[in-house]
């Protein structure tokens, strides 16, 4: 009973994680191993794309009314109970993440925490170093993690996922304009896997799918087999996921490398499509084999086996960093009305950084201990 009791306050004062996918939305509390609850998001803007993207005030109407529904209508607790951590995509606009700030703290959210998702698959291995490869709905992008730091100037990202195999799929089975996505989603999951062949050697037997209201679709064998080719170059612009984490092991320095491929971490719903692990090898090796700088790294790709389902790989990775003390939150008090939230924004970090020198001297100088 004293037992329960401790778990029971402990779980009153965890922090809630808010994971904004593209197509999902998960959230859950820090120390649990899974999200309470996934549901679909469904944002009129992109959070990530688009020329003109929108401002501050025109996000911040649709993020209230989403809030607002998660907490009443979902996971049901009081907002001013519990800090919040959010899971961002390294390539949000910084008005998307003013307005999800402000609009916590305008639901007396007491802290709010931003962690960048990608790096937090490397969590779950037990390992400090890996390549995390996140395989979403509009885009894939590949990070390399060395010693516990994202390399960010070698962080990769090509405009292909979920969304390109949906495409693919619908445009093989004459069906682009009629179909749901939830009805898309349903028949790719049921009935794609990820192949070696070529569109020009596919031939095999037609499937009929029962849709809602007697429909009924014909899914040709050419579409279950070739539409996840969009996912490593069979598309417009030859964008290769295979490619991305060549290019990111490039990106990063000789001695990492090594580290780098022994530990390779696939994250991402997307990744989770029958073959997609053994196409992404083969794809990666042709590539290193030949390419004369890193051909050494050719047969030596591990992947980790996680015990956790891929699409929620960085809700845990969330779930354990949150469970730890001393988190840096900006705290509800520290925010002033009126005033630009301090976010952090790592795509300008190295413009505002001091000089490493400066950094260096001004550390020393910070520390009691080295003075002299």
């Amino acid at each position: 009973m004293p037992r329960a009791r401790a778990a029971a306050a402990q779980l009153a004062t965890v922090p809630l994680i808010l994971d904004i996918g593209e197509a999902y939305t998960k959230f859950g509390f820090a120390t649990e191993c899974s999200p309470r609850m996934i549901i679909p998001t469904t944002f009129p803007y992109s959070m990530s794309q688009g020329v003109l993207p929108p401002s501050q005030k025109q996000w911040e109407v649709v993020v209230l009314k989403f809030f607002r529904f998660l907490y009443t209508e979902r996971i049901r607790v009081n907002p001013s109970d519990r800090k919040v951590v959010v899971i961002e995509n390294p390539f949000w606009t910084l008005a998307f993440k003013q307005a999800i700030a402000s609009t916590l703290f305008s639901l007396k959210v007491p802290g709010v925490r931003f962690v960048l998702g990608i790096s937090l698959p490397i969590y779950i291995t037990g390992s400090d170093s890996g390549l995390i490869v996140d395989v979403g709905f509009n885009e894939t992008r590949v990070l390399p993690v060395m010693d516990g730091f994202p390399i960010t100037s070698a962080l990769k990202a090509v405009p292909v996922g979920m969304n390109s195999v949906h495409k693919r799929f619908l445009s093989e089975c004459k069906q682009e304009a009629e179909l749901t996505r939830a009805q898309t989603e349903t028949m790719v999951l049921k009935n794609c896997f990820v192949s070696g062949v070529k569109s020009d050697d596919v031939k095999g037997e037609v499937r009929k799918e029962n849709l809602d209201g007697g429909r009924t679709v014909d899914v040709p064998y050419r579409a279950r087999a070739t539409a996840a080719n969009t996912l490593f170059g069979d598309n417009e612009d030859t964008f290769n996921i295979a490619r991305s984490v060549v290019d990111s092991l490039r990106a990063s320095s000789i001695d990492s490398r090594a580290a780098l491929v022994r530990n390779v971490v696939l994250c991402g719903g997307t990744t989770m499509l029958p073959g997609f692990r053994r196409r992404l090898l083969d794809e990666v090796d042709l590539i290193l084999g030949n390419d004369p700088l890193v051909r050494g790294l050719k047969n030596k790709l591990s992947l980790f086996e996680s015990p956790f389902p891929p699409n929620i790989q960085q809700f845990v990775g969330a779930s354990l960093v949150s469970s730890l003390e001393g988190q840096p939150f900006i705290e509800a008090l520290e925010v002033k009305v009126g005033a630009p939230i301090p976010i952090e924004d790592w795509s300008t970090q190295s413009l505002e950084a001091k000089p490493a020198a400066a950094a260096i001297v001004e550390a020393v100088r910070d520390d009691d201990e080295y003075l002299f």
